[in-house]
């Protein structure tokens, strides 16, 4: 197995967790809410498949883990710990999206740098 395959690995489900939490985010957290039957039911779709975003970054940091990256690792963990929380925590606030903002590019980019990075 060729050492940059984990790496690999690991940007490529990060880019697929990023997107699969802003997606629930979308839903679970919107911006306008009138209450509407249809909001209600996208609100509850999006905070189903909050657990699975979470998920797949949980998965995503795993071979970044394995390859002894463990600093990279959690930080690409981290949107799907924190962001869901506050989605969850605080549902008629902003919060989840300010902290996907700041940790979502930060995870992308860090996978990313690992990938790219020299061997030690």
């Amino acid at each position: 197995m060729p050492k940059r395959l984990p790496l690999v690995l690991g940007l490529v489900a990060s880019l697929v967790g990023i997107a699969l939490l802003a997606r629930a985010l979308v839903n679970a957290t919107p911006i306008v809410f009138f209450g509407t039957p249809e909001e209600r039911a996208a609100v509850a779709a999006g905070r189903e498949l909050l657990p699975w975003a979470a998920l797949v970054l949980a998965l995503a940091a795993a071979p970044l883990l394995a390859s002894g990256r463990r600093l990279v690792g959690l930080v690409v963990v981290l949107p799907g710990i924190v962001c869901p929380l506050l989605a969850l925590g605080r549902p008629d606030t902003l919060f989840a999206w300010l902290a996907f903002v700041g940790l979502a590019p930060a995870a992308v980019f860090a996978a990313l740098g690992a990938l790219l990075a020299r061997e030690t």
